[in-house]
């Protein structure tokens, strides 16, 4: 591990001339980008992908889960694609992404020299948090990336650099810091960590006087502003929501704490991971003495500490993700290291490089096969196997419902007059939206709706009849509708296959006149 993080410059004997930077990161963006379009378009969408589609479909100032500016984005995408090819509606994504790797560049460039730069850009396409959902998948991460390293920059060039124009500076960072909250929430701590870094760097504390915070502020909070509109509207429900997943407690349990932790490895990479963590380690043991760096750490902390520790008591179940904001900022640091021991010829580092991209390649390769075929149900123990498919499938959240739209087509429903599709979860809703949305509209009557909840006033649909869906891995009864309806008749089940086989069983039932409103929570205001 010392061989790869070695500190210092190589010294002339040693080092061996570094390969054009600009050409390492155009390559790297074709390459990924062309990766991430053969895999799009035969994955299925992931578990959220759907339920934001859904929601997406309902222009709004913003959404019950995230502010709006990637369900903007998504909105668009439908209406110029549809939703029948799960490519098309995640290129303006997989665009973006291919922005963000140049961005990367940019910074870790500006920050250690054009080789850390490009290594930094490389590395972050091989850890498959941004390899995969973060740089592809319809997600708020994917902007929300963008975004914190279009405003990062800036801050940069007035930190280290020679700003000639700072007032612009402050302005592009306001706008771009505004833009990264209308992506995600917890761009917020990313400032948090500024604030760290000019707080403990007293060349920096200045900052807290300059006008051009003060400018940078107010474009932040313009661009903000439909968020905190939209939540006046709704009872703040958003905040409240993302507020209460961290103040849910079931006790300490560090087995959570384990698995988050273990999570975040996985989902950087299991490769990549363990020495990011040193090198981030030797950085904050270097502190402020070392700008550039703890820069970086300030950055990156925050995300960090919060949501792992938060993992100790909150059920916040596999949301490995949300750290995600912080190691973004440790690709600088770590691509910075890569290069050195790159320029020193060390077989140490040459031969991570390797592990990372083949490990990379080969757990893409099987998932993908896996969800593409159900391969790995053949190797299963014939006890398993005796298992229904759900239980053993572990992609069964990339499952498609396009059997869904062609069985009720093939009913006469799909082009029937006052008929509405009703689902008992909202990640369901998002995944009948995606088959059928585009025809009848899907809600969720259920305690948990998300952003369906607003999508839809289901009041509209009284004396309507509806298609209830329930997947068969679900256990939920329907009857539980009866007193909503004036009766309910079972349809014929909806298969859907993999591999030859029957991956999961769609219930259908079909409820005649909508006679009273579901009772919706979030206080929502009729």
């Amino acid at each position: 591990m010392n061989d790869l993080v070695g500190a210092g410059a190589p010294t002339a004997g040693g080092a061996s001339t570094p390969p054009n930077s600009v050409a390492v990161v155009l390559w790297t963006i074709v390459i990924s980008a062309a990766v991430r379009i053969a895999t799009d378009s035969v994955l299925g969408y992931g578990p959220g992908e759907g339920y934001y589609l859904a929601s997406a479909r309902h222009l709004a100032l913003s959404y019950f889960d995230h502010p709006p500016l990637s369900m903007w984005i998504a909105h668009a995408a439908i209406g110029w694609f549809g939703t029948g090819s799960t490519l098309l509606p995640r290129l303006p994504f997989i665009l973006i992404f291919s922005g963000t790797t140049w961005l990367m560049y940019r910074l870790g460039a500006r920050l250690f020299g054009e080789a850390a730069g490009a290594w930094s850009a490389v590395l972050l396409n091989l850890s498959p948090l941004f390899m995969i959902m973060g740089g592809s998948w319809v997600e708020p991460d994917v902007p929300l990336f963008f975004f914190l390293a279009l405003a990062t920059i800036p801050i940069v060039d007035l930190c280290f650099g020679a700003a000639k124009r700072p007032g612009r500076l402050w302005a592009l960072a306001g706008l771009s810091f505004g833009l990264a909250m209308l992506s995600k929430y917890y761009a917020a701590l990313i400032l948090v960590g500024l604030l760290i870094f000019v707080a403990t760097t007293p060349a920096y504390r200045a900052w807290f006087f300059n006008a051009g915070v003060v400018i940078a502020g107010l474009i932040g909070a313009a661009v903000f502003a439909p968020v905190l509109i939209w939540n006046l509207d709704n009872h703040w429900a958003s905040f409240a929501f993302q507020g209460g997943r961290f103040l849910d407690s079931s006790g300490l349990r560090f087995d959570w704490l384990v698995r988050s932790i273990l999570g975040q490895a996985l989902l950087i990479g299991i490769v990549i991971w363990p020495l990011m963590m040193v090198v981030f380690a030797k950085a904050l043991r270097a502190g402020p003495s070392e700008p550039k760096s703890w820069f970086l750490c300030c950055l990156a902390i925050v995300p960090i500490i919060l949501f792992t520790a938060a993992a100790l008591w909150a059920p916040i179940g596999s949301r490995f993700h949300w750290q995600g904001p912080g190691y973004f900022f440790l690709f600088p640091l770590l691509g910075k290291s890569v290069a050195e021991g790159v320029a020193l010829g060390r077989k140490a580092t040459r031969n991570w490089l390797i592990g990372s991209g083949g490990l990379l390649i080969l757990l893409a390769g099987l998932a993908g096969a896996q969800a593409a075929t159900g391969w790995t149900r053949a190797w299963l123990p014939s006890e398993m196997r005796k298992q229904p498919f759900s239980e053993t499938n572990p992609t069964q959240r990339l499952l498609g419902w396009r059997q869904l739209r062609s069985t009720l087509a093939e009913r006469g429903l799909l082009d029937q007059d006052r008929l509405f599709v009703v689902t008992t979860e909202f990640r369901d809703a998002g995944k009948a939206d995606v088959a059928v949305g585009d025809r009848l509209p899907v809600v969720c009557l259920c305690a948990d709706p998300r952003n369906i909840a607003f999508s839809w006033d289901d009041r509209a649909f009284l004396g309507w009849d509806a298609v209830i869906v329930v997947p068969g891995d679900k256990n939920e009864d329907p009857s539980a509708y009866r007193e909503y309806f004036n009766s309910i008749e079972r349809l014929s089940d909806v298969d859907i296959p993999l591999g030859g086989e029957t991956a999961l069983t769609i219930h259908l039932f079909l409820a005649h006149a909508y006679q009273r409103a579901y009772p919706m929570p979030y206080g929502i205001s009729r």
